[in-house]
Order: structure tokens, then C-alpha cells, then sequence
């Protein structure tokens, strides 16, 4: 049972690199845009069937400007050694 922790490593380089961090993030869409374009302008993870659901919307809504709408936001993976 001992030599199960003993066998892991930390992560290398090019491991490390490639994960991504997910978080939510909230942004406002501006006059005339639809989803696809807000998702595109704040780079959003999300597919625009994504950000529908998830903002409780048809996939082809358009906006006033002013609305907040929820997003997946990505990062880079920033652990404690670099």
C-alpha cells in the first residue's frame, strides 16, 4: 500500500503546459451582437449551444447591449513550481 504514493512524479514541462485552467467569467454584451460574436470577442470555451444553456437563451438572441452573460474563461495552468 506504501508504494503506491512513492510512484508518483511530479509533472513535467511539456505536462504541466497542457492543462488548462476553466473558470466562469461574466461579461456584457454590447449592441447588435449575437452569441457567436460575444463568444468570439471574450474568447469563450463554451460553444454558442454552451453559452445558450447556460444563460437560459435561444442560440440565435440578439442584444441591446448591457446584458451580463456567463462565459468559460481559460488560463494557462500556473502551479507552484515554474
Amino acid at each position: 500500500m506504501r508504494a503506491t504514493p512513492r510512484s508518483f512524479r511530479g509533472l513535467t514541462s511539456r505536462e504541466r503546459g497542457s492543462i488548462v485552467r476553466l473558470t466562469l467569467g461574466v461579461g456584457t454584451a454590447r449592441r447588435g451582437e449575437n452569441l457567436g460574436t460575444f463568444s468570439k470577442r471574450v474568447r469563450s470555451a463554451w460553444t454558442v449551444e454552451e453559452l445558450a444553456v447556460t444563460n437560459a437563451l435561444s442560440a440565435d438572441t440578439g442584444f441591446r447591449g448591457g446584458e451580463l452573460l456567463k462565459y468559460a474563461a481559460t488560463s494557462p495552468y500556473r502551479g507552484r513550481r515554474q
